[in-house]
């Protein structure tokens, strides 16, 4: 305390303290065993030294003692100096270095003391973060003491974690990196048959970086890269952690935080409600905060198990951009990484160098690695294929593993080797209902991820005979798919449940896939209808490029037939308004002749003939057609406003307009770049022009082909600025069209709404308001009250709503009508009995019903038996 204190006044004690340290260190030097443990005089001194160098005297002085008391625990062989070299990068010189007894010599006492001087001048900042890094790796592969193993690895751990607390330090970890890339590096070319000490630190080296990787300290490609190296080591304590950090990762984190919430959780909830102590405010605003607290919590707790965002928009941007994406997916050379692992396990098949579960941890590294990054490495699947036999140990993790490997990239010809022997070792009657649904389930999920096998066209069979194939060096696999499949159907009608199971699950797939494939009685009604439709895979090497916006062609149509709709709705409207303004001019004319009739008498004399009347009725009759024929031409105009108006209303997004075509004549125009593709290029006249033919639209998707409707949807989409009312109508169109294509019953229901007039209603029924307002007039800038709503939650009544609702009375709670006739249910509730007596159904029934009297009666009599054995007299 006084050298703190007084820096200046003590340095003389302070030096005589220090010499007094160096020759002790030259004492053990010449003999390390030379130490008593009853005299603590030099633990202190190394202590005491530690601590005022690093506090009072911090800079050359603080540097010479960290050397001195380094060079102490290595008996003066380290390495590492103060300076760290040109680059400041730690060497991994030390693992060249054969590790001497010297240290196993020097007393715990002393290890001890100098490790945690040695910490606590690098927690002080008097030693640089380089310096001890090689040192405590050094001791973390040669110290005979545990807990100096694990005080080293933890210090290591979280001074990387404090020197990216708050930013992250891209010199330190850089240098780090490099130092622990190297130390596995040079594990690996100085494996022995022996555990050496750069096994150990290469070992150390990669439970550093998952650690850190795991904390969330180290998440980039260079931690990955280190660990891919340690993947590829041969030593087997450093490959295993290196293989389960790629696979466990995720869940492990997952975990973490999982147990962090649980934790924080558990910690609000306990209140110190400060019971038996005295009341004061500030105990009292104690206990508020603690509840405010812990109602917050809940709100987060209940708000992350519903899927809600916690954060409340705060990780938008560029905190939301840093998503944490899985580690196997940051490698950078995955199939060198794999050709050289499968390398090692095969060459590790014949001598028995790795054990059983080993292995079994390299396949499953080895499948991951495949299946994620798509790779081509064919030797795996016939080398799988030996450990797929009924007798063979964790066969299901097995299984498992190679429908981990299989992806669209993999030849069909390679899975066809890997069914046909899950088939013959699973999929058989001398199997067990476990065993036959583990393979039918194996082959679903093979055929599910690689859908190119399931495609039974022509063009996947060789065109070459077998002897051709031969010839040329290529093999090729017979495999009917079809009767494959339909083998496995029949395992839906099996007598064990679980291999019944298996093969609904295996018919339903196929219905959803490649529907043809199955017999008609088993494809269903959605199966049937996309059989009928062309549904099948891709065949290998085949992909579905989009030509323009998806559901861009049913926009088009949807807006012809509902720009037609509203035409002849408005003309209907035309149509009756006229009829009822002539009708009311026709009664006011005969209203009026009737009174100018009744009020006009004529004077008839009686020399006036009948003839004469007649003829001056004629005149006057002439007279008032003569004074209707005028023409009000005002309201013709109006008139013609009036559609003008309409037909602005009706007009369509905007279209984008080729300035190229604008010189063009209508032949150059007609003339496209692609060969024979049709063009669509003025699809505002077509519409237009619609509603002159007739009542259909002249874009008709039904009479189009696949190719025309490309060309009118890449079209589209080059010419069009799509809004977003009108994604979310294309949205709505596609699901549509495909609930339509697997259900016949949705196209019978869209063509009983198109005849009825509502087939546009449907579209309108989500909760979204983008139907309804698709119509209405947007003003640039301008700002709908209704976009700053709150969301359509049900609101606290008034006393006098409540009352309204009361008298008004309740709803009856009457059945939806259904669009259609009855269903085939209600037809057989309503069918004659006798008609039905002897269906196959009802059969069946009787057969039940047999089975289930003559069980009964066994099951008395068994009783019975049983009973008069127990009265019978002995």
């Amino acid at each position: 305390d006084r050298c703190k204190r007084d820096p200046e006044g003590y340095r003389a004690d302070y030096d005589a303290q220090v010499r007094r340290l160096r020759s002790e260190v030259d004492i053990l030097f010449l003999s390390p065993s030379s130490y008593n443990p009853s005299h603590t005089r030099l633990v202190e001194l190394i202590q005491f030294v530690a601590a005022v160098s690093s506090s009072s005297y911090k800079g050359e002085e603080s540097k010479e003692i960290a050397a001195l008391l380094m060079n102490l625990l290595t008996g003066g062989t380290t390495t590492a100096t103060t300076n760290t070299g040109s680059n400041g990068e730690p060497s991994a010189a030390f693992l060249s270095i054969s590790s001497s007894s010297y240290l196993g010599q020097l007393h715990k006492d002393i290890r001890r003391a100098c490790v945690s001087a040695l910490m606590l001048m690098r927690n002080k900042g008097a030693i640089p973060p380089l310096v001890l890094l090689e040192l405590f790796f050094q001791l973390m592969s040669t110290a005979p003491d545990k807990h100096i193993r694990e005080t080293c690895y933890s210090h290591v751990v979280n001074d990387i974690k404090n020197l990216n607390k708050k930013s992250h330090n891209e010199k330190i970890n850089r240098a780090v990196q490099s130092f622990l890339r190297k130390i596995i590096v040079a594990s690996s070319s100085l494996s022995s048959s022996t555990e050496s000490a750069s096994d150990l630190a290469a070992k150390k080296g990669v439970q550093m970086a998952s650690d850190l990787y795991r904390r969330g300290v180290w998440t980039d490609d260079r931690t990955v890269a280190i660990l891919a190296s340690g993947a590829e080591s041969p030593i087997t304590s450093v490959f295993v952690p290196a293989m389960r950090f790629f696979l466990n990762i995720e869940e492990t984190m997952a975990e973490d935080e999982k147990q962090k919430d649980e934790e924080q959780w558990n910690g609000v909830q306990k209140l110190n409600l400060h019971l038996y102590s005295s009341k004061t405010k500030k105990r009292q605003r104690h206990v508020d905060r603690q509840k405010k607290n812990r109602t917050k919590a809940q709100e987060k707790r209940e708000k992350k198990i519903s899927g809600e965002d916690v954060t409340n928009g705060l990780l938008d941007g560029v905190q939301k951009s840093k998503k944490l994406y899985p580690a196997i997916e940051l490698l950078r050379d995955p199939q060198g990484l794999a050709e050289t692992i499968f390398k090692r396990l095969r060459a590790a098949g014949s001598n028995n160098m790795y054990k059983f579960q080993v292995k079994l941890l390299i396949v499953n590294f080895l499948t991951r690695l495949v299946g994620n990054h798509e790779l081509t490495l064919l030797p795996l699947y016939p080398f799988l294929q030996r450990y797929m036999g009924g007798h063979q140990r964790d066969v299901t993790a097995i299984l498992a593993y190679t429908v981990q490997a299989c992806h669209e990239i993999v030849p069909p010809d390679e899975i066809y080797g890997v069914l046909k022997t899950i088939a013959h070792n699973f999929i058989t009657e001398r199997c067990s209902g476990e065993q036959m649904a583990v393979g039918i389930n194996a082959v679903r999920a093979i055929c599910m991820r690689c859908p190119a096998v399931m495609n039974t066209d022509d063009t996947n069979v060789s065109k070459y005979s077998e002897e051709e194939d031969a010839a040329m060096g290529t093999s090729r696999v017979l495999f009917d798919m079809e009767g494959f499949a339909r083998d496995l159907a029949g395992y839906a009608r099996h007598r064990d449940r679980s291999a019944a199971v298996a093969g609904r699950t295996w018919v339903n797939f196929v219905r959803e896939v490649y529907p043809a494939l199955l017999a008609g009685k088993d494809r269903g009604k959605s199966g049937s209808a996309l059989a009928r439709s062309g549904e099948k895979p891709l065949k290998y090497g085949e992909q579905k490029v989009s030509f323009g916006v998806l559901g861009a062609d049913l926009l088009v149509e949807y807006e012809a037939k509902r720009a037609m709709r509203n035409k002849q709705s408005i003309k209907c409207d035309q149509n009756d308004s006229w009829e009822t303004d002539e009708e009311e001019e026709r009664d006011d004319q005969m209203n009026d002749e009737t009174e100018s009739k009744d009020e006009q008498w004529i004077d008839v004399d009686s020399a006036a003939t009948d003839d004469d009347i007649l003829e001056e009725d004629e005149a006057s009759e002439a007279e008032d057609d003569d004074s209707n024929d005028w023409v009000s031409v005002q309201d013709d105009e109006s008139e013609q406003e009036e559609e003008e108006i309409v037909d602005s209303e009706d007009d369509s997004a905007p279209r984008l307009v080729n300035l190229d075509n604008v010189g063009k004549s209508e032949k150059e125009e007609e003339i496209g770049d692609s060969e024979g593709a049709p063009k669509f290029s003025n699809l505002d006249l077509q519409e237009e022009s619609s509603s002159d033919a007739g009542n259909e639209p002249k874009i008709n998707l039904s009479k189009l082909s696949d190719a025309e409707r490309k060309a009118l949807r890449q079209n589209v989409s080059a010419n069009r600025i799509f809004s977003a009312a009108d994604f979310e109508k294309m949205r709505k169109l596609v699901a549509r069209s495909e609930r339509e294509k697997r259900d016949p019953r949705a196209a019978a229901r869209r063509k009983r709404m198109e005849a009825l007039g509502k087939d546009f209603d449907e579209l309108s029924d989500d909760d979204s308001d983008v139907e309804s307002d698709s119509d209405a007039v947007k003003t640039a800038g301008a700002v709908v009250p209704d976009d700053i709503m709150a969301e359509a939650k049900r609101k606290r009544q008034s006393k006098a709503e409540k009352l309204e609702k009361i008298m008004a009375g309740r709803e009856k709670f009457q059945h939806k009508a259904r669009a259609g006739g009855s269903t085939n249910e209600e037809k057989k509730r309503k069918k004659n009995f006798l008609m039905q007596k002897f269906s196959y159904e009802m059969r069946g029934k009787k057969n039940l019903k047999a089975t289930a009297v003559l069980a009964k009666r066994k099951k008395v009599n068994r009783g019975s038996h049983e009973n008069k054995k127990r009265r019978r007299k002995l």
